[in-house]
C-alpha cells in the first residue's frame, strides 16, 4: 500500500534525508508506530494500513513549518 505524502504534511516538507531517518517502535498500547525524530512526526502503522491521513491541525502544522523556516 502507498500513502500520498500530501496526507502527512511534515513528511511532504521534509528533505529526503529527513524522510529516510525513521524508526519503528511499539507504543504503550502495543501498537507499532513509525517515528521521524527530526520532524517530530509519529504515524501509527494501523493508520497507514487503513488509509487514514494525518490528523494534525492546520494551526499546529503552520507553527511547525514557521519554526522550521526560522531555524533554516
Amino acid at each position: 500500500m502507498l500513502a500520498p505524502l500530501a496526507w502527512y504534511p511534515r513528511l511532504l516538507h521534509a528533505t529526503d534525508a529527513e524522510r529516510n531517518d525513521w524508526l519503528v517502535f511499539e507504543d504503550t498500547n502495543g501498537r507499532d508506530v513509525i517515528f521521524w525524530e527530526q520532524l517530530d512526526e509519529l504515524i501509527p502503522v494501523v493508520a497507514l494500513l487503513s488509509g487514514t491521513p494525518s490528523r494534525e491541525s492546520s494551526r499546529s502544522f503552520e507553527r511547525w513549518l514557521a519554526a522550521r523556516k526560522a531555524a533554516a
